[in-house]
């Protein structure tokens, strides 16, 4: 960058390396949130619905044993993508919601020990059809008080998610604010 009086001006060979290592960086950042949904969900081809307990420090950071070669090996592919997004739950939260938006199918739920010493996560697919019964829940929130009868199911072409359209509603609903409704 160069300076002409006192306005820093960017060559034109400088805005193009910019440009090459912000995309380098959300290719790096795709590549490893894409890593974990692929290891979460060969961790469900074993079973049904896949549990972790991560011990946490007082700031939330995962505390992980400082050797890695000490690591459970399924845990390590989860926590090397949220470290890349931040070390912490927050990491854990940002990127399991991406996993979700990216795979409606594959949801998540946590829980933290009152004193914060431990974050449980639990993963499990959920397939979703026409003429399921659904709740909404949208920013931790129920939506409606009574379930509600998928009446088609669209991909936005842009985005690739997918919405689900309710009976009595206009509007899409994303697939991964959707929980089936258990039959009794």
């Amino acid at each position: 960058m160069e300076k002409f009086g006192l306005i820093p001006v960017e060559r034109p060979e400088d805005i193009k390396e910019r440009q090459r290592m912000e995309r380098r960086g959300r290719d790096e950042h795709d590549n490893s949130v894409e890593a974990a949904a692929n290891w979460v969900m060969l961790m469900l081809e074993k079973s049904k619905s896949y549990s972790e307990q991560i011990p946490l420090k007082r700031d939330g950071s995962f505390d992980i044993i400082q050797d890695a070669t000490e690591l459970p090996i399924d845990t390590a592919q989860l926590v090397r993508s949220a470290y890349r997004m931040e070390y912490s739950r927050n990491g854990l939260y940002d990127l399991t919601k991406e996993i979700s938006q990216k795979h409606p199918e594959l949801r998540f739920s946590f829980k933290i020990d009152r004193q914060g010493k431990w974050i449980e996560y639990t993963t499990q697919k959920i397939d979703l059809a026409v003429g399921d019964e659904v709740m909404w829940e949208n920013n931790g929130s129920v939506q409606w008080d009574e379930p509600k009868k998928i009446k088609d199911i669209q991909e936005d072409p842009k985005s690739k998610r997918k919405f689900a359209f309710v009976e009595g509603g206009t509007s899409g609903i994303p697939l991964e604010e959707l929980t089936p409704v258990q039959e009794k």
